[in-house]
């Protein structure tokens, strides 16, 4: 089954480690100035969201606009494909302006249910982001 839009945002949000110590040099030598998770506020700061929604957001309860999702891509520097399965998660295509970047995934997407094989969609929807940020 395919990973949820909440429980992908907290997976991704747990695995972004936080150095404490540029931000906070009275805490050098201490326990708290090792790298840590990126907490829920610190994700809502970073993506400029208020951390009450960043809660709905992770336990379901609110389903995110595309522009949040960017927002919050940006705030853990996921990479395109990160980006582009969040996107997908929160039910929002990839590329909504881009016919090419689209043609591409779905020829991709014919390909791989014809051969019962979906690993090489991963990759064309790499090359269509790819071709998306060099034409664009």
């Amino acid at each position: 089954m395919a990973e949820g839009f909440a429980a992908m945002l907290r997976r991704l949000r747990l695995a972004t480690t936080v150095t404490l110590v540029p931000d906070r040099p009275h805490l050098v030598g201490t326990r708290w100035a090792s790298d840590g998770f990126l907490s829920a506020n610190g994700l809502a700061r970073r993506a400029r969201i208020d951390p009450a929604y960043v809660g709905h957001l992770e336990a379901g309860r609110r389903r995110p606009s595309a522009s949040v999702v960017e927002r919050i891509c940006a705030a853990l520097e996921c990479t395109e494909t990160e980006r582009a399965r969040l996107l997908v998660a929160a039910g929002l295509w990839p590329w909504p302006d881009e016919d090419d970047a689209t043609q591409t995934v779905l020829i991709a997407l014919a390909l791989a249910v014809i051969d019962g094989d979906l690993r090489p969609l991963e990759q064309a929807a790499i090359d269509a982001s790819r071709a998306m940020h060099q034409n664009g």
